[in-house]
């Protein structure tokens, strides 16, 4: 007996669009799912509280036969907020020829049709894991985050309250390579995040553009004591030898490509998460046993049958009929928020124009 592909199997069908889509210029691996990873919760709103010991010293002697010392202990500053997670959803119409396709007696065009369904339920799926990762970049890159709903026109900001002197311009733009100090630019950058957050900057993230500005610096010249017009072009990891021990650059060229793009595969026709001329520094991913940020990742309401639904974490993948209409839909949803818990552990520069 042959196979029927149903379009309400609500659990196949989830399994199935996890399935890639992506070009290669595209399946670059999210960088910020490691200093923001996901973190389930069962509910919509989330309690955000974070504690700040200040100093307390060192120990005290104690005289023979004296009574020891009383201390006071040190001040706990304590922050506390509540943040709603926001809705990712989109859905696709199912038009009654393909659904026509979909109930063909003939098991070949069914399955031709099926798997079609599956490949635009899996775009669905692709478009809101990189609307998750352009969150997260848009609060690390800019300090805020803007939620823009396109059917009212309106918009929700988030300010994640980045401390003063952490979204710097350098006195001299990199893209003066004749005159730029690349080097003594993260050397101050690194030590603002050191003062502000009690950790040294030692990430350092930037695209391959970015990043070449640092190695055609003239400047480098200087730091290595090469002489005048000897040819000298310096590595990132050279670069990092002059800086705070343990840095890192992290090159990231990752983007998509959006649908004005059609299908051009060049490199301008993508959008790169991380801008061009932009360079984050950050702290270890993790300070004193915890994340510096991370993604909430909330429950999403799915239909369950005819008048009934199902709270399931998402992301959640269904396909949906309209009684009155008889539309038929596919739907993806999910619901995240980006939370940075320790925003002095956070500089993003702007180094080009």
């Amino acid at each position: 007996m042959s196979v029927v592909f149903d379009i309400y199997d609500q659990a196949v069908l989830t399994a199935l669009i996890n399935e890639e889509v992506d070009t290669a210029l595209e399946q670059a691996p999210f960088l910020v799912q490691s200093i923001a990873p996901s973190v389930n919760i069962a509910a919509r709103m989330a309690r955000m509280d974070v504690a700040r010991t200040y100093s307390f010293g060192i120990g005290q002697f104690k005289a023979p036969n004296a009574m020891p010392a009383l201390i006071d202990m040190p001040t706990s500053e304590r922050k506390e907020a509540i943040i709603e997670l926001v809705q990712l959803e989109e859905m696709h119409r199912i038009n009654s020829e393909q659904w026509i396709r979909l109930k063909s007696s003939d098991e070949k065009i069914r399955n031709s049709e099926g798997l079609e369904i599956v490949e635009r339920g899996s775009i669905l799926r692709r478009r809101l894991e990189r609307l998750t990762e352009w969150m997260r970049w848009q609060a690390f890159v800019n300090g805020t985050l803007t939620i823009t709903y396109p059917r009212t026109n309106s918009q929700l900001a988030i300010d994640y309250g980045f401390l003063s002197g952490h979204k710097p311009t350098p006195s001299t733009l990199w893209s003066n390579t004749a005159s730029s100090d690349p080097v003594a630019d993260l050397d101050a950058w690194q030590l603002k995040v050191a003062e502000d957050s009690g950790h040294l900057a030692t990430k350092i993230h930037l695209t391959s553009d970015t990043a070449k500005l640092i190695i055609q610096s003239d400047s480098l010249a200087g730091y290595f004591n090469v002489p005048p017009g000897q040819p000298f072009r310096a590595t990132l990891e050279q670069v990092g030898s002059l800086l705070a021990e343990g840095t890192e650059f992290v090159v990231h060229d990752a983007g998509y490509r959006p649908m004005a793009s059609g299908a051009s595969r060049t490199d301008a026709a993508h959008t790169r998460y991380l801008p061009q001329g932009k360079v984050l520094l950050t702290t270890q991913y993790q300070v004193e046993g915890e994340n510096i940020a991370d993604t909430l990742n909330g429950q999403v309401e799915i239909s369950s049958s005819y008048d009934s639904t199902s709270i399931l974490p998402g992301p959640q993948s269904e396909g949906t009929v309209d009684h009155m209409t008889k539309n038929r839909y596919l739907r993806e949803g999910a619901a995240r928020i980006v939370r940075i818990l320790h925003p002095e552990c956070f500089l993003c520069a702007s180094v080009t124009a």
